[in-house]
């Protein structure tokens, strides 16, 4: 503290629960809108997730004007439809490319399944998180801006 200065409230850090070096606080002022964002996939359940070498990350978006969605798992492209109603979120006819890739198909095929149990949504700041029908966190997404 400089004696010029008056009192101001800091934050000590007694010790870190779970660091994930993939994932930021991000902007928690605003929450970014569900459609028309880029979701980079961050966590899957209580596991971070990263992308292979030589893949692209695992992402999502949900189309603005219609009710369809894009994506990869890493290795493969996505496409498909999602219905929507109020927090309620389902995602159907989820298809995939083809292609196989020497490492992260385990990754990109447990995404993939999360996608099939997800009933909700909730969004804190750039933050997006998918939830089952219990209310568990089955993946968690960080907002990208695109330029």
């Amino acid at each position: 503290m400089e004696e010029s200065q008056p009192p101001r409230a800091a934050l000590v850090v007694d010790r870190f629960i779970n660091v994930s070096p993939s994932e930021t606080y991000g902007n928690l002022s605003t929450n970014r809108p569900l459609r028309g964002t880029y979701w980079k996939l961050v966590r899957l359940g209580d596991s971070p997730v990263a992308a292979a070498p030589k893949q692209r990350e695992a992402y999502l978006m949900l189309a603005n004007q219609d009710w369809r969605i894009s994506g990869s798992g890493g290795c493969n492209r996505l496409i498909g439809s999602f219905e929507l109603d109020g927090d309620r979120l389902r995602f159907s006819h989820v298809g995939t490319t083809m292609m196989a890739c020497r490492d992260g198909m385990e990754q990109e095929k447990r995404f993939l399944d999360s996608l099939q149990r997800v009933d909700r949504y909730r969004i804190h700041g750039s933050h997006l998180e998918l939830l089952n029908a219990n209310g568990e966190v089955v993946a968690r997404f960080e907002a990208v801006v695109l330029n």
